[in-house]
């Protein structure tokens, strides 16, 4: 089994924590990002995500762009134990 991790893009300060959403610059981060994984010979089976809207944003895109299912998960969030899964 091969593992990306893959951070959002920049997000706003404009609203908590969780629902914080994507600037621009961070639209454009992502899919960038999600370029360089689609030049490659490599390609995701999955996409998992955390609840939060940015993480969403972000799944949604790399989605789009590498036509690869997206899976919320709810134990994916900043405050959860990474030992849960």
């Amino acid at each position: 089994m091969q593992l990306l991790i893959m951070r959002h893009g920049e997000a706003g300060w404009h609203s908590l924590d969780q629902e914080r959403t994507l600037t621009e610059m961070g639209r454009r981060q992502v899919a960038e990002c999600a370029a360089q994984i689609a030049a490659s010979p490599w390609r995701p089976q999955r996409i998992w995500c955390s609840p939060y809207v940015r993480a969403r944003q972000t799944a949604a895109i790399v989605s789009e762009i590498l036509n690869c299912p997206v899976e919320e998960k709810t134990f994916i969030t900043p405050e959860d134990d990474p030992g849960y899964a």
